[in-house]
């Protein structure tokens, strides 16, 4: 019997962890809003159609930009794992800098990132950031057409 009542609050920080980490997913932070909204600007300004925030895409996004913060590396994902439903063109910008500001002009000083971001196939978005120890912001971009 005592080894259940001990189990059980451990049961219960796994599952407040999990909540937790499924409502970060589904609430995207202020940094990852402006990310969205200086596509749609840049998108804007270019003439194409701005791109609308997908939950799969954020959960995808913000999974990897956790995951390159907290080794201090910047890399790629496993493009399609992670994407619902179909999709004819997936790509991906990764970037890391003092703000999501600065990593977008960046990605706008990029022409493959540059091309990403003004892709008219492209019509979803997930962004996702995470501040590493190091006390820069990684940022993930996922892009689904």
């Amino acid at each position: 019997m005592l080894a259940t009542r001990s189990a059980l609050p451990r049961k219960l920080l796994v599952l407040v962890l999990a909540a937790t980490a499924f409502l970060a997913a589904c609430n995207p932070s202020p940094d990852s809003e402006i990310g969205v909204g200086l596509v749609n600007w840049q998108r804007s300004d270019a003439g194409v159609p701005h791109v609308s925030r997908s939950g799969d895409l954020d959960a995808k996004a913000q999974s990897h930009a956790v995951w390159m913060a907290r080794n201090r590396t910047l890399a790629h994902s496993n493009l399609s794992a992670g994407v619902d439903g179909p999709y004819s063109v997936l790509a991906e910008n990764v970037g890391v800098g003092s703000s999501m500001a600065q990593v977008h002009r960046t990605f706008m000083g990029s022409s493959s990132h540059r091309s990403n971001i003004l892709d008219r196939r492209f019509r979803f978005i997930g962004v996702g950031e995470a501040r590493g120890t190091d006390g820069r912001i990684y940022v993930a971009m996922v892009f689904k057409g």
